[in-house]
């Protein structure tokens, strides 16, 4: 059992380092904008209502006024203080083609703090959105920029932190740069649904499967389907080694050993986080505050970045048992795996 143990923590070891290096990012060029370890409240692509989440949000330990810190050298590029969302926020635009931005906090570091009241004098208006240049207010990596808050749409003390391409705009999740988050913990599948895709995803809607655990594999009864044409939705967390839910980052789904369907979030743009409706079962979500992704493409979906394979529906042409596989991992390597069989049933019906 020992060596057992240990296989598999080689197997997602190597998992996570593959991951990691199939990416471009650079590796530990940023570092932690707080001066504690990184617990995560929420990871990037978390499902909100008509939106992804789009950064991490760091937990400060229900504290305020931590100390936040340029993760990298840099030049504050732009100031945002609103009533809702970031709140009062900060973004630093850095030399090797990325910026970071720091929300939910409570104040700046002096000067900047100065310049901002001043502004709002100046303009006699409190929310403000200021872009900055290069030369006004540089920033060494480390160095005190603000402290931790609760400000804007927030709903506990927290550090929402982004890394977004400075030229696109786009924002990636920041865990594939490297941060030190330890987790070994699996994603875990605690529902599967098919949707019958003669008709919309809406109506008649999901049908539940119940998924049982069995030793380090998922699985289901044999499902018997009344459909030739389905798709089906995964219900599933992540989490990491602090406990809290977070959200699946990579989902694949194969049929007799083809991929048919899978997703990976590892950049999203603003302008295309309204998809995530078309990523979900809107109906649960909206009813049954449930969070069942999609493994298929709906129509009308055109987020870029997201899903691999082909669209995900599957066309019955026989009576067969086939084999179903889905396979969950998350940015550091761990996988779960939901193994079943599938069978469409023909219904006759007497009169």
């Amino acid at each position: 059992m020992k060596a057992f143990s240990q296989m598999i923590f080689i197997v997602c070891f190597i998992n996570g380092v593959i991951l990691l290096a199939q990416n471009n990012y650079p590796q530990n060029y940023f570092r932690n904008p707080l001066h504690i370890p990184i617990q995560l409240a929420a990871n990037f692509g978390a499902v909100r209502t008509n939106h992804f989440h789009m950064g991490l949000d760091i937990r400060t330990n229900s504290q305020e006024n931590l100390s936040v810190v340029a993760a990298a050298d840099g030049y504050v590029s732009r100031i945002k203080i609103e009533r809702y969302g970031f709140g009062n926020a900060i973004y630093i635009t850095h030399p090797n083609g990325y910026t970071t931005v720091y929300a939910h906090l409570n104040s700046f570091f002096d000067g900047l703090d100065q310049y901002v009241k001043e502004r709002q004098y100046k303009d006699e208006k409190w929310e403000q959105d200021m872009v900055l240049s290069p030369k006004q207010f540089p920033v060494s990596k480390g160095q005190l920029i603000a402290l931790s808050g609760n400000t804007g749409g927030s709903a506990g003390p927290h550090l929402h932190f982004e890394i977004r391409d400075t030229k696109t705009e786009e924002c990636i999740n920041p865990l594939l740069f490297g941060f030190d988050v330890p987790d070994r913990i699996s994603p875990i599948i605690s529902g599967m649904y098919w949707y019958d895709r003669r008709f919309s995803t809406y109506e008649p809607g999901a049908n539940g499967i119940t998924v049982k655990k069995v030793g380090n594999m998922y699985t289901t009864n044999l499902i018997q389907i009344s459909s030739p044409t389905i798709s089906f939705g995964i219900k599933a967390i992540d989490k990491a080694n602090q406990g809290f839910n977070l959200g699946i980052y990579e989902a694949k789904l194969f049929m007799d050993g083809q991929l048919k369907y899978g997703f990976k979030i590892d950049k999203v743009s603003y302008e295309d986080i309204r998809y995530l409706n078309g990523c979900i079962d809107y109906t649960k979500f909206v009813q049954d505050k449930m969070s069942i992704q999609h493994l298929s493409t709906l129509p009308g979906m055109k987020l870029e970045h997201y899903s691999t394979g082909s669209d995900g529906i599957i066309n019955f042409q026989d009576n067969e048992i086939h084999n179903i596989e889905i396979v969950l991992t998350d940015v550091n390597g761990n996988t779960s795996r939901l193994v079943t069989k599938v069978q469409f049933t023909k219904i006759l019906f007497k009169f």
